[in-house]
């Protein structure tokens, strides 16, 4: 199995090319980021009703469940930190075809991503001004 290759896909070169030096860069990533989030929740849901309906596929089962693999995969590299949704349900697809290595692999990862968001919010919740 390889990684994810290609780099670059996806964006033009557009967004890099403002007129003027004073556009602070923090700008392009929150308009990046908010882009980002939009294409993440609408990539996990197209993948979780792929998931969701592949018990009803019949012999398609396993085609639908390497749609949805794809699917949170390509949610993941949209948003590699913010992705334990994805990795659950990538980790129930592999389950389901049989690929528990890979499976146990996604729930660790998920299970790692969910202890950082509670240390996170727990960091931000001591903190009073």
């Amino acid at each position: 199995h390889g990684g994810g290759g290609g780099g670059q896909g996806g964006k033009g070169h557009g967004a890099s090319q403002k007129l003027g030096s004073d556009t602070p860069a923090a700008e392009d990533s929150a308009a990046d980021s908010l882009e980002a989030r939009s294409e993440f929740g609408r990539v996990v849901a197209e993948a979780d009703g792929l998931r969701k309906s592949a018990s009803k596929a019949g012999g398609a089962k396993s085609q639908v469940l390497e749609q949805a693999v794809s699917l949170y995969g390509e949610a993941e590299r949209l948003r590699p930190r913010a992705a334990p949704e994805a990795l659950y349900g990538l980790g129930v697809c592999l389950r389901k075809l049989g690929r528990f290595e890979d499976a146990v692999a996604c729930f660790e990862r998920c299970l790692a991503q969910i202890d950082q968001r509670s240390l996170d919010q727990r960091s931000f919740r001591g903190r009073r001004s």
